[in-house]
């Protein structure tokens, strides 16, 4: 008989299997529909697909891979730790594996307050959960404990049809990989965008949100609560999140970073790399934090306190805020919903915006010269276009 701990395998196998197959988001490529090699699978697609219609369309797109697995794990129970959100999308994801491959998928759910703690609860307990949806930065954390996360470098550099290098270096790299061992197959890669009014921004005669600079204007403009959407209630420059269990986090450091990685992110960001002092006393992290004070206290924190990112959503469905700073996905159902929020044809995509320098590595407002070397090397390191 199979021992415990070569069954715990086999299902850590089963779930790894389950992230390089479910869809072409897994691994950030396009889905391409390739002909099945084997007329015997070809036949399984077929039959497997006329007996259980596809909620998800990818289901039953074949693919190497897929055909790989098809119906060989019958039998076998995968035990999946996520998120509460998206559960909708996740439900479809684990009919179309089930289908598949005839596995079963036992989802356990975490609330984002319990997350961090229940992935640790299992690692340092009984390890009943064989696959776990975490963020990349917890894998230093996990992979180092023993009994935690497997390095699956192996697993995915043998896995047919997974197109590993066809991923972000930046989120291949910053997500996946540690201690140069694989640990995670990245399933998102998000980055902090913008969205912006036009008619709020352009049509009122302000500039278009390249630095921040711009940014400061057009939130100067509006600094006096002004009442734009005509309903009795001062509105907001920015939709920007700022509870602290929620992405404020990833949002300040989007707008910090652009100030202390000017010259890209091996200047680090919590830590000088080379001597690995804290980066928090530098004036580019103060000047970020003053930035930041800025956006926030025009932002819905004004009056209600801090805020999550579905909370400024409803703000700027409401037409209440010009400026909004959140991932792609939450900003494309403002884009969708446009016309439904009366909003057709002036939503804009921006990227986060940088800062604005001349070309001696001065900021623009920077009037003192200064000729000691290391000050001059410090505005340089700050801006150094």
């Amino acid at each position: 008989s199979m021992s415990s701990s070569s069954r715990r395998r086999r299902r850590r196998e089963e779930a790894l299997l389950l992230l390089l197959s479910s869809s072409s988001s897994v691994v950030g490529g396009t889905t391409t529909t390739t002909a099945s090699s084997s007329s015997s699978a070809s036949s399984s697609a077929t039959a497997s697909a006329s007996a259980s219609p596809a909620i998800d369309p990818t289901t039953n797109v074949s693919t190497p891979l897929r055909e790989s697995m098809r119906n060989r794990h019958t039998g076998v129970t995968i035990n999946v730790l996520a998120l509460d959100f998206n559960s909708d999308y996740m439900a479809l994801k684990y009919e179309g594996f089930e289908t598949l491959t005839g596995a079963a998928i036992n989802p356990v759910v975490s609330t984002q307050a319990s997350w961090f703690d229940d992935v640790r609860e299992d690692v340092n307990g009984a390890g009943f959960i064989d696959l776990y949806t975490i963020f990349g930065n917890w894998i230093p954390t996990f992979a180092d404990r023993r009994g935690g996360l497997a390095d699956i470098g192996r697993d995915v550099g043998n896995a047919v049809g997974l197109d590993w290098f066809d991923i972000m270096p930046a989120v291949r790299g910053g997500v996946a990989t540690y201690k140069n061992g694989v640990y995670a197959v990245p399933v998102d890669g998000d980055a902090i965008v913008m969205l912006y009014r036009t008619d709020l921004v352009e049509g009122a005669g302000l500039p278009t949100p390249r630095t921040w600079d711009d940014v400061s204007k057009i939130t100067d403009h509006y600094s006096d609560a002004v009442d734009f959407t005509g309903d009795g209630a001062p509105d907001y420059a920015n939709c920007l999140p700022t509870s602290e269990n929620d992405i404020a986090g990833a949002v300040f450091w989007s707008i910090a970073s652009t100030f202390m990685q000017t010259r890209g992110t091996a200047e680090g960001a919590f830590f000088d790399p080379e001597t690995f002092d804290p980066r928090s006393a530098e004036p580019a992290f103060l000047r970020a934090l003053e930035l930041y004070r800025t956006l926030v206290d025009q932002s819905p924190f004004r009056d209600n306190g801090e805020t999550g990112w579905q909370d400024n959503l409803a703000e700027f469905q409401k037409g209440r805020c010009v400026l909004w700073y959140n991932y792609p996905g939450p900003t494309r159902i403002l884009v969708s919903e446009q016309e439904k929020n009366n909003m057709t044809g002036v939503l804009n995509y921006a990227p986060v915006p940088g800062m604005n320098c001349d070309g001696m590595g001065k900021e623009e407002d920077e009037e003192e010269e200064d000729d000691d070397a290391d000050a001059d090397a410090d505005h340089h390191r700050q801006c150094p276009f």
